[in-house]
């Protein structure tokens, strides 16, 4: 059904308004897709593997993708509708986050494997 899914689709998060969605597979491949249409509206960056998280920030206009197999979460601009830039990127070479999230105030909250759950400020990147 999705031409820019080559593997098995490991990843399905839809935005807050029902409009957009991201797609990722088991090679690490992410897109986002028009809701109504299911027309790509942009892909993101690949991961070396398995993409296992994502989430929409409409606060920061972000988008973020994790994979299990990197150890690391991508964070995309969203300010522009067809076009993605790769603005920063967390890793953590000991653990990888099995859940992430963002707030109303941009704020980007990451659970890792080893229980330990970290909040960054979505602006500058850094650990609160």
């Amino acid at each position: 059904v999705y031409k820019d899914v080559s593997g098995e689709i490991s990843l399905f998060k839809l935005d807050e308004k029902c409009k957009r969605f991201i797609v990722g597979d088991v090679e690490g491949n992410v897109a986002v897709y028009n809701y109504y249409s299911g027309c790509v509206m942009k892909r993101l960056s690949k991961h070396r593997g398995v993409v296992t998280c994502a989430a929409f920030s409409p606060a920061s206009k972000l988008i973020l993708t994790g994979s299990i197999k990197d150890r690391e979460i991508a964070i995309h601009d969203d300010k522009l509708m067809n076009q993605s830039v790769r603005l920063r990127t967390i890793s953590n070479e000991n653990y990888f986050p099995v859940k992430f999230d963002t707030t109303k105030e941009g704020l980007i909250v990451i659970g890792f494997t080893n229980g330990i759950i970290k909040i960054y400020e979505s602006d500058a990147i850094y650990t609160i």
